[in-house]
């Protein structure tokens, strides 16, 4: 087992001053699916004050910015204290991408909500809903890993040694790994 954790070193090391030697970079591709469905696993979930916000099927897509995704996500609000009575809509916000090197995870961060459509909210509610929508969304998104790589791996050893960052495309999320 120590043989193999050490030649995992020794090819990391020869890709890097491969990479670096010739000044490239590694790109490596993350489906659009294999994020969608890393977030997915982490839904539904509630956020309580005033306003009970739920907020359920999350779906991903992939900016024009290159460096941005933006996250749909259904949304239920109802009045504490009248469970019963609750209003549907849909929330959009916009993050940006950060890789962590503690846990090897690419994270959403700058999260902004950009639109908020609960149809239906008691006159005066609305800019309540939409602050709550924001409390709610912005710290769970933040937590979870879009993708962690495998260190274990020859790409997520060089991902943890020289990540140089991202770039969006219509369909994936790349990766660029290099000096």
């Amino acid at each position: 087992m120590r043989i193999l954790t050490i030649l995992g070193w020794v090819a990391v090391t020869a890709g890097l001053v491969g990479l670096q030697g010739c000044g490239k970079t590694l790109n490596v591709e993350i489906p659009k699916s294999t994020i969608n469905k890393a977030v997915q696993a982490k839904f539904p979930v509630s956020k309580d004050g005033l306003l009970k916000v739920t907020l359920s099927n999350p779906v991903l897509d992939f900016s024009e910015a290159k460096d941005k995704v933006i996250v749909d996500v259904d949304t239920e609000v109802s009045l504490l204290g009248l469970g019963f009575v609750s209003y549907k809509g849909h929330t959009q916000v916009e993050a940006g991408l950060g890789y962590q090197a503690a846990d090897h995870a690419i994270r959403a961060e700058r999260i902004k909500v950009l639109k908020v459509n609960v149809q239906g909210l008691p006159e005066g509610k609305h800019e309540e809903a939409v602050a709550l929508i924001g409390q709610a969304v912005t710290p769970l998104l933040g937590s979870i890993a879009l993708y962690q790589f495998d260190t274990n791996t020859t790409v997520g050893k060089l991902a943890s040694a020289a990540l140089k960052g991202f770039k969006v495309t219509d369909h994936s999320l790349i990766v660029i790994i290099g000096y």
